[in-house]
C-alpha cells in the first residue's frame, strides 16, 4: 500500500529521505506494478514536488486511480498549462483513455510527467506544492 508513504510525504516539510535506503530523497513514487507492467495501464502525473507512476486496474478509471492514491477528491489535471480534467466535452471513460495515452507517450519517450495535479488532500489545509492555500 502507498498510504504510509503518501502520509509521510503530505506531513513532511522539505525533502523527504527515502524510507527504504535512508540516503536518497523521494522524487518519484511508483506502485509495485507501474514500471513493470504494460505501459497502456500506467498513468503518470506530478503532484507537488513528486512524480507518480500508478498502475490503473482494468475496472478503474485513470483519474479515479490518481484520486485514490493522492487522496485528492476534487482534483484538476493540467497539461501544458490548461485544465484537461475535469472535461466538459469528454466522458469519464474518454478522459481516462486520454490520460493513459498521454502517459504512455511520455513513458515511451522517457519524459518527466507533464500532467500536473492540483487540489488539496483530504484533511489538509493547503495543496501540495503551495497551491490553493486557505
Amino acid at each position: 500500500s502507498l498510504e504510509p508513504l503518501m502520509d509521510a510525504i503530505a506531513n513532511h516539510k522539505g525533502p523527504l529521505k527515502c524510507p527504504v535506503c535512508k540516503s536518497g530523497f523521494v522524487i518519484s513514487v511508483a506502485d509495485r506494478l507501474a514500471l513493470t507492467e504494460n505501459l497502456n495501464s500506467t498513468v503518470i502525473v506530478r503532484f507537488g514536488t513528486h512524480n507518480y507512476f500508478l498502475t490503473v486496474p482494468e475496472d478503474m478509471l485513470a483519474q479515479s486511480r490518481v484520486q485514490q492514491v493522492l487522496g485528492v477528491p476534487d482534483l484538476k489535471i493540467l497539461f501544458h498549462g490548461k485544465i484537461i480534467y475535469p472535461s466538459k466535452d469528454k466522458s469519464e471513460e474518454e478522459m481516462s483513455e486520454e490520460l493513459l495515452k498521454i502517459s504512455q507517450e511520455e513513458m515511451s519517450g522517457k519524459k518527466r510527467p507533464t500532467m500536473v495535479v492540483m487540489g488539496k488532500r483530504t484533511g489538509q489545509w493547503g495543496a501540495q506544492g503551495g497551491h490553493l492555500h486557505k
